[in-house]
């Protein structure tokens, strides 16, 4: 089974940029699932439901989210009724939507789980708690491939989840820093692993936001507004994984490409 996981998409012209690579990477290379976090679609972070459309109708079949997911008061009215939807599992058990979702592709049952840091992050129940757990019922339910995102803003706490997970699920990859790590490989146990996935998103920005207002915010230490980068030229970055039918990963590949797009709503 060979998956594209897409790293965080920024603003709602990423929508077209995955467009144009996921095309150029099937004519490239069979893929047999796309997951995406979409968390930073919209302008002001979050997701609303015409942006989610978009993404299905674009080929991504799985939509992940991360501590923007509440942004969007409208996801409120979707996530539940859309199991394709995955935000961190280590939310309170009354949190709508859930931490972690059962696909198919090529005939085969894959889930995706989400799980939020807490190393400058958040006050989240720590993820190390009970993710072995929630693997361990996957696992019960007869599912060997499981591919983790780990949602965090600290490093060590990434490779800690890689580490502790190796052996156990397919895939452990690191979202929410926007840039992509050079540690692509395969750890002992057969698990793929990566830091960072990097962005869809602006090239010309700080983590997809405009450069003047990141930088003032540095300069004067008072809270300045982030604003979403308008250049048009963007990054595209992820990983293709190859995961055998007992779930062990086969390979890795960093995926980058650079194109120029036409903005249109940001």
């Amino acid at each position: 089974m060979r998956v594209l996981f897409i790293g965080d998409m920024v603003t709602p012209d990423a929508i077209d940029m995955a467009a144009r690579c996921i095309r150029m990477i099937k004519k490239e290379t069979e893929v047999d699932l796309v997951i995406a976090n979409g968390e930073n679609i919209h302008t002001q972070n979050g997701l609303n439901l015409k942006q989610y459309e978009k993404l299905k109708s674009i080929g991504v079949d799985v939509v992940t989210l991360g501590n923007h997911a509440w942004n969007q008061a409208q996801i409120y009215h979707f996530i539940d009724e859309n199991e394709d939807i995955v935000r961190p599992f280590n939310f309170p058990p009354d949190t709508p939507g859930r931490g972690w979702t059962v696909t198919e592709a090529k005939h085969r049952q894959l889930a995706v789980v989400v799980a939020m840091g807490n190393v400058y992050m958040s006050t989240l129940t720590s993820p190390f708690q009970d993710i072995m757990q929630v693997v361990d019922d996957l696992k019960a339910q007869g599912i060997k491939t499981i591919i983790v995102e780990m949602h965090a803003e600290a490093t060590s706490e990434k490779v800690a989840m890689g580490r502790y997970l190796d052996g156990k699920v397919s895939a452990v990859l690191g979202t929410h820093t926007h840039i992509p790590t050079a540690d692509t490989q395969i750890l002992p146990g057969g698990t793929a692993y990566q830091t960072d996935l990097g962005m869809v998103g602006p090239e010309a920005s700080v983590l997809g936001m405009k450069i003047e207002s990141s930088i003032n915010r540095f300069i004067t230490q008072r809270h300045v507004r982030y604003q979403q980068s308008e250049d048009s030229h963007f990054l595209f970055q992820g990983v293709l994984l190859d995961i055998d039918n007992d779930g062990k990963a086969a390979a890795i590949e960093r995926i980058e490409r650079k194109l120029e797009i036409e903005r249109t709503d940001v």
